[in-house]
Formats: structure tokens, sequence, C-alpha cells
């Protein structure tokens, strides 16, 4: 259950995204909001009301920025109950073919920027709000995709960089002391109608002459992502934000949250391929070891 009137933190606000969203239905609901985007000009949709919103340039790639964004916010309104780390960007196109500095920069922004503020988030749920007298703990919402689950041709860093923040993020969970009050889940949207994909769009990589059969899956891929009709009947960001606000008010709140029933359905299928794969190879896996191995492994 989140305070009446809980402080968000949410990266990656910018208009027309899911943290837009997120941070409206926080404001509609009560609560207050610290919105953050690469430059506040994007932010100029948020009415100016210090008393419920604090609206702050942040780089989530930058260690200073994070620091003096971390400081305004706890300046401001003394504690922060919710920390949504929203901020992502992508690079699409023929892994061989992509630079290694747009991968870099799409690991940087999906899975470094959200693991330091994570941490962060972290030690403010523990010992600083503790003394701020709304008491200890608080929710970390690292927002990954049914990306972080299945990965498709065509946006290798995007997958790998959402792959690697599930994995934080379960490791992180199942770290922390059961007195701290401190909560995590992954948020995994399915299709949403936002400009992401329009940005991926303006963020492709050149092509490969290897690669110029029109049937293959990245070609496939790479051909529906730059179809303008890819947005049509995808779920609206606001309904999103309503469900994990939602979600979150509950006193017990799932590790995983897919929204969407194509997140849904893809999830549960990649899943059951998963599974199914693992029986048939399970007594080549089996062969490797011995028991003792097993019982060491649940001791743990």
């Amino acid at each position: 259950m989140l305070p009446a009137n809980a402080v968000w933190f949410i990266t990656g606000c910018s208009n027309g995204g899911i943290g837009a969203s997120i941070a409206q239905y926080a404001l509609s609901q009560g609560h207050r909001v610290v919105a953050t985007a690469r430059k506040t000009s994007a932010l100029s949709y948020l009415a100016d009301d210090p008393e419920t919103t604090l609206k702050l340039q942040l780089d989530v790639c930058s260690t200073e920025s994070t620091d003096a964004a971390l400081a305004a916010a706890l300046a401001t309104f003394g504690r922060i109950d919710v920390m949504v780390n929203n901020a992502a960007i992508n690079a699409i196109g023929v892994t061989e073919a992509l630079t290694e500095e747009s991968m870099r920069a799409v690991m940087e922004t999906n899975f470094w920027g959200p693991m330091r503020i994570t941490r962060k988030a972290i030690a403010i749920f523990r010992d600083v709000n503790s003394k701020s007298g709304g008491g200890i703990g608080g929710t970390v919402v690292n927002v990954s995709t049914i990306g972080g689950r299945i990965a498709l041709p065509a946006e290798a860093p995007y997958h790998a960089s959402k792959f690697a923040l599930e994995g934080f993020s379960e490791c992180i969970a199942s770290e922390l002391a059961p007195d701290w009050k401190i909560r995590v889940l992954i948020l995994e949207p399915g299709g949403t109608k936002t400009h992401f994909i329009e940005n991926s769009r303006a963020n492709t990589g050149p092509s490969h002459p290897a690669y110029n059969d029109p049937s293959l899956p990245v070609n496939l891929m790479l051909g529906a992502i730059s179809n303008p009709a890819l947005n049509d009947g995808l779920v609206d960001p606001r309904e999103l934000a309503k469900c994990l606000f939602n979600t979150l008010q509950k006193d017990h709140i799932p590790l995983r949250l897919p929204t969407g029933p194509d997140a849904y359905a893809m999830i549960k299928a990649k899943e059951t391929a998963k599974l199914e794969e693992l029986e048939t190879w399970r007594e080549v896996s089996e062969s490797v070891g011995g028991t003792g191995v097993l019982g060491t492994i649940r001791d743990m």
C-alpha cells in the first residue's frame, strides 16, 4: 500500500510516453511527482504546482546528473516512495551492422542508468525515508518490456539491455531485508501507443550486404517496425499507468507484471516452449555432474 500522498520519482517523462502517463495518473490521485527528462521543455505538459510537482533535467547516464536530481527531490519533498526507471532508447537493425557505440549507448541508458538509480533508491528508502516521518520503505519499478523475456530480430541491444535489467531486478529483490519494506516490480508492457516506435525508426542502423534477402526475419521485422500502421490497436499508456498504480496499492505485488493481452500471450507461449525444450534435453542436461550439485544449490 502506498502513502496517500506518495512521492514518485519517474525517469523518461517526455510527453506522449509511458512515464508521462504514470506521472499524470499519480498526480490525479493526489500523489506528488518528480518528473524528469533529458530536457525540461519536454515536461511542459505538466502544470506548475510546487506543492505536487517538481520538473527536473536528468541524464540517467550521468552519475552527477542523477545525484543532483535525487538531491533536489529530497530537498523538495523529503522522501521518495516510488522510483520508476522508465527512460529507455533503442537501436534497431542488423546486429552485425550496428556500431558498438550505438549498442553501448542503449546499454548505458536502459541498464546502467536504472541500475545506478535503483541502488541509490534502496539507500533512500531504507536510510532517508525512515527519518522523514513517513516510515521506512519504498517501491522500485523497473520498466522492462515483453522484450525482457522474448528476443526478436533487429533489436539485439534493446533486448540485451532489458534481459540484463530483469536479471538485476530479480537479484536485488532477493537481497533486500524484509524489515526494510522495499518492494521491486518489473513492469513488462506489451505494445503501447507511445513515441518509442517512431523514435526507434529514427535510430535505425546501416544495412549489411549479407542480409539483402527480404525474407530474412530481421528484414521482416524491420519492415514491420517501419509500417505506420504498427501503432494501430496498441494499448493506451494511460491504461497501463492506471494498472500500475492500482497494483502498487496492494499489500503484495508480483515481481513481474506483464501488461496487455499480447504481453500475456507471448510470454506464456515463450515460457511454454522453453519448458518443452528443457524436457526434451533433460537427459542430456542431467548427464553432467551428480545429484550432489543440485543439493548444494538448493541449500543456498
